[in-house]
């Protein structure tokens, strides 16, 4: 594992990355990420009905895989309409996304910040 990059924008160009949650009992899924600068965001586009979402619920400490880079993270949800309004933006500049679509209104943005610990 190494630090989080101080810049995610190289990391932006791979579409989909694995994310690992609940630490003691590994859980895995891949997911669509955006790095902007120095942050980097995931998706849950079924909101808290998705299973890693509830697992980040009990403990937020999860590992971000991009390509063979591994980085220890942890998920904060993005509650702040202007910072979520400018990743959709990404999102949809990245994926072709419809934000109207009727399952993004379940979605949950999260950022990935440093942990103080591995």
């Amino acid at each position: 594992m190494q630090p989080p990059p101080a810049d995610w924008t190289a990391a932006d160009a791979q579409e989909v990355v694995q994310l690992e949650t609940r630490p003691g009992d590994p859980y895995s899924v891949n997911v669509w990420g955006i790095g902007i600068g120095p942050d980097y965001y995931i998706a849950a586009g079924a909101g808290a009905d998705a299973r890693w979402v509830g697992h980040i619920g009990t403990n937020p400490d999860v590992r971000l895989k991009i390509g063979d880079d591994v980085y220890p993270l942890r998920a904060v949800r993005v509650e702040d309409a202007d910072e979520a309004a400018r990743v959709l933006a990404r999102y949809v500049e990245k994926y072709q996304y419809d934000p109207d679509d009727e399952d993004s209104m379940e979605a949950w943005l999260f950022k990935l910040i440093p942990r103080t610990s591995p």
